[in-house]
């Protein structure tokens, strides 16, 4: 059968070309003559409107923002629905359309155009103050064609949905970026014109014009509500007289600490200037997860009750606990065998989660240097060097490989196991040849009116679907899951996914256009494709960045002569004495340290020791080497700190004159002890405790004895010793930020008892002593050092601080505690220890000012 493409005439037909590639014919073909009129309509009342906007907004900005204040979330709705009284009510109304109307009728044409045009004009989200700021800031501040591109890509579900269709008009491209008056905006121009226009639109210069036109219908109908807006609040206020000052900045929507994390970034990215690509800030973000991923491998071998608690969460979400239609249980549940799988499964994603955000950042660091190397030649209006082309294409490619692989693949295994999502779920039967288990949705979902069904179920169901997450953009999807309805285990996997999207959204928007000459093919099990248009070059780079990989996971499923697969766990185990429930892992680093703590503790450490030689030796006998020596390029080399054995030494006396100094310090712990405390009894001045003598022994595998005599304070491991030297200043702090990093900075005592840290005092602690605090996805938050009062995240900061050399990485991230406001004590000790380890921070460091 002939191949349709290689008929010419279909060219110059556009529904015959569009039925040749297998796509819908649009309702609507415009003409040229169309196309013109009402881009030169759209264009005019743009530019009427946009010089009324900026015009009041340089008279009266500041004044608009105090009235906003002042009035009350009725009286803003009154506003929002004077200027445009169709508004919809609630967050995302392009969604909301979606369900409310089927293909054929959206086909027949929606009720909610403006709904999925417009997915920012709602009345929920408007009256946030500072939504409203935004969006008026930027879109009245910034001329049109800084937003051409991102409006068109906010309208996917519109687009994808057929909620509006693009009308369709071939062979010509019409120009909006780089456009600054009504005259150019929307001028149309056909390829044959000039040797570019074809390739300004393929890198985004241009767009098609049916594109184009919904472009300017978008911008047109926002800037007519907002000056509709904006005068009604200054009615009483002359539009003439000399401009006023620019009002102060807006903070960034991402450290507002009333929105949530998810809305927060969508409101980054609805209301304000459009994201640009920004790989100074891409670096900075992978370099963060590759310290997040090794500090979690390392708190695996080193903390007991670290490993316990995330083995016993990758147990909860088995699909094992799933009961079959009928009722029946699975026959390996709470065996030895599952208990393998768990522990491999945790012990692989561990490794690979370093791994390939380690070689996301060499990817990075190859982009940079060809920018570098292209340096003007990378701009708008220039099509990209081809290896650049490439080189970001691979990056975009070997990510989508990343959350297919890892996050994604990982949450369709446990999301209808975890705990609060089992009722929704049956188990199908199982093939006894296969490993792999099915599932279907319960009769109580199907049963459930589709008003009535758990939204964070359909929508990540939507995020399992391939096609829906390509109609809808994964991270709309994310953007609309409420962290606050998911359980912990599936929450740190969306924040995983989160940043993943941010990263290809980046991309998505880098101008000029990527990949537009270069393609890579898709293989979700990492193995070398044989693919004839796969170069050899390619093959080799392909070759070269899954190794590493391929270098932990390989002998992780590799099986004996017998056919099994690696065994850690004892047969012997049973549902009543499993691996975690037996209390060997037991680890009371909440106590107040006595013989009996210290004991226990360091039978857990060497239990949790005794777990990872057995592991180590299984790699060992498979590989010649230790996981930790096979992958000693890409992981840290540390050493597990462990609990010295208990010494007894007297009580100091009982009767003492405390000082006036220790005295105030003592209250000025107390704010934070009556929030926080998980007492056994009181705590202690944090100076008394900072002044104090730190002896730590540090081994590799079993624990030793120190060989020192220890003070009331060594009983129990604390973070390394890394107090700054005498010549780094001390940070000064207010006092609730001091009593924070007391409990951060925590030595264990016979006399003292750690506590709790609310999340709300840790931000306000972290920001004090001098670091900004950006908001991820999920529960994710990224905190960047200052250095000299300039936050390292702007561009003077040294390479150092990229790197993370030469004191540590300038960021860290760490999650915020779900469901409860408050981080549990064993995570303190642990935030602590990281603080420690990155930055060389102790209580030491700083000082109550």
């Amino acid at each position: 059968m002939a191949n349709p493409l290689e008929d010419p005439s279909i060219y110059s037909d556009p529904a015959k070309l569009l039925t040749a590639i297998g796509l819908r014919v649009p309702p609507e073909l415009p003409t040229e003559e169309d196309i013109k009129t009402k881009a030169t309509h759209y264009s005019t009342l743009i530019f009427q409107n946009w010089n009324d906007l900026n015009h009041i907004l340089k008279l009266h900005e500041e004044t608009i923002r105090k009235r906003w204040a002042k009035k009350t979330v009725k009286q803003r709705e009154t506003l929002l629905r004077a200027a445009y009284p169709a508004i919809p009510a609630l967050h995302r109304p392009d969604i909301k359309a979606l369900r409310e109307e089927t293909l054929e009728q959206r086909r027949a044409g929606t009720r909610f155009r403006d709904a999925y045009l417009l997915p920012e004009l709602n009345v929920e989200d408007l009256v946030k103050l500072k939504n409203f700021y935004l969006l008026i800031n930027a879109r009245g501040r910034n001329m049109p064609d800084i937003f051409a591109f991102a409006d068109f890509e906010k309208i996917k579900i519109a687009r994808t949905s057929e909620g509006v269709p693009v009308p369709f008009k071939n062979e010509c491209t019409i120009y909006l970026t780089g456009q600054k008056n009504a005259k150019s905006y929307g001028k149309l121009v056909y390829w044959n014109e000039g040797p570019n226009v074809f390739g300004d639109m393929a890198n985004g210069v241009g767009m098609l014009p049916g594109a184009g036109l919904i472009v300017l219908e978008i911008q047109h109908k926002l800037l007519d509500f907002l000056v509709k807006v904006t005068k009604s609040m200054i009615h009483d206020l002359p539009l003439t007289g000399n401009y006023a000052p620019d009002p102060p900045p807006l903070e960034d929507p991402l450290l507002d600490l009333e929105l949530s994390s998810i809305a927060a970034y969508a409101t980054s990215s609805m209301y304000g200037v459009p994201l640009q690509f920004d790989l100074r800030y891409l670096k900075r973000l992978a370099q963060a997860k590759i310290e997040q991923a090794q500090d979690h491998l390392w708190s695996l071998r080193e903390d007991p009750s670290y490993f316990r608690d995330v083995a016993q969460e990758y147990s909860e979400h088995r699909l094992e606990h799933l009961r079959t239609v009928d009722g029946k249980r699975h026959p390996n549940l709470n065996t030895a065998w599952l208990w393998d799988q768990i522990f491999l499964s945790l012990i692989g994603n561990a490794y690979t989660s370093v791994l390939r955000w380690k070689l996301i950042k060499v990817q990075l660091e190859e982009l940079e240097r060809l920018r570098v190397k292209y340096g003007s030649k990378i701009s708008t209006g220039k099509e990209l060097p081809q290896e650049y082309d490439d080189c970001i294409s691979y990056l975009r490619w070997f990510l989508e490989q990343f959350i297919t692989t890892g996050p994604i693949k990982d949450l369709m295994i446990g999301v209808a196991g975890a705990p609060p999502m089992r009722k929704w779920f049956n188990r199908l039967p199982q093939d006894p040849n296969s490993t792999m288990i099915g599932t279907q949705f319960s009769s109580t979902y199907c049963n459930c009116p589709l008003s009535e069904r758990p939204e964070v179920v359909v929508l990540i169901s939507l995020l399992f679907d391939r096609i829906q997450s390509i109609f809808m953009g994964r991270y709309t999807i994310l953007d609309e899951i409420d962290p606050r309805l998911c359980y912990p285990w599936i929450l740190d996997y969306l924040s995983e996914m989160s940043t993943i999207s941010e990263f290809l959204r980046q991309i998505e928007m880098h101008q000029p256009r990527v990949g537009m000459n270069t393609t890579y093919p898709v293989d979700p099990e990492y193995v070398v494709p044989d693919d004839p248009d796969l170069s050899d070059g390619q093959s080799a780079l392909f070759e070269r960045m899954i190794e590493p990989v391929t270098r932990i996971l390989a002998p992780m499923k590799k099986r004996d002569f017998r056919g099994r697969g690696p065994s850690l766990v004892d047969p012997s185990t049973s549902e009543s004495n499993t691996p975690l429930r037996n209390g060997k892992f037991s680890y009371p680093v909440h106590k107040r340290a006595t013989q009996a703590v210290i004991e226990q503790m360091r039978r857990a450490e060497g239990e949790l020791d005794a777990f990872w030689a057995k592991f180590d030796g299984l790699i060992e006998r498979r590989t010649g080497k230790k996981p930790n020596d096979l992958l000693k390029e890409y992981i840290d080399q540390r050493e597990v700190e462990r609990t010295p054995e208990w010494v007894n030494i007297p009580k100091p006396p009982t009767h003492h004159v405390e000082t006036k100094s220790a005295l105030e310090d003592r209250f000025a712990l107390m704010e934070l002890e009556q929030r926080t405390e998980s007492t056994l009894g009181p705590e202690p001045s944090a100076v008394e405790g900072s002044k104090r003598g730190k002896t730590k022994a540090k081994t590799r595998g079993q624990p030793v004895p120190s060989t020192e005599l220890p003070s009331s304070l060594q009983q129990a491991p604390s973070a390394p010793d890394t107090h700054p030297s005498s010549s780094s200043p001390l940070i000064p702090v207010p006092r609730r930020a001091y009593t924070v990093f007391a409990r951060l900075f925590f030595t264990p005592s016979p006399d003292r008892t750690p506590g709790e840290v609310a999340w709300a005092d840790f931000l306000h602690a972290m920001t004090t002593a001098g670091c900004s605090a950006k908001r991820l996805m999920g529960s994710s938050w990224m905190f960047s050092r200052s250095q000299n009062g300039n936050d390292t995240s702007d561009e003077s900061s040294s390479s150092s601080e990229d790197e993370g050399t030469g004191g540590g990485s300038a960021q860290i991230i760490f999650h915020e505690p779900h469901p409860a406001a408050n981080i549990p004590i064993h995570i303190v000790r642990k935030h602590g220890r990281r603080l420690a380890r990155r930055w060389g921070w102790s209580i030491d460091s700083f000082v109550m000012g």
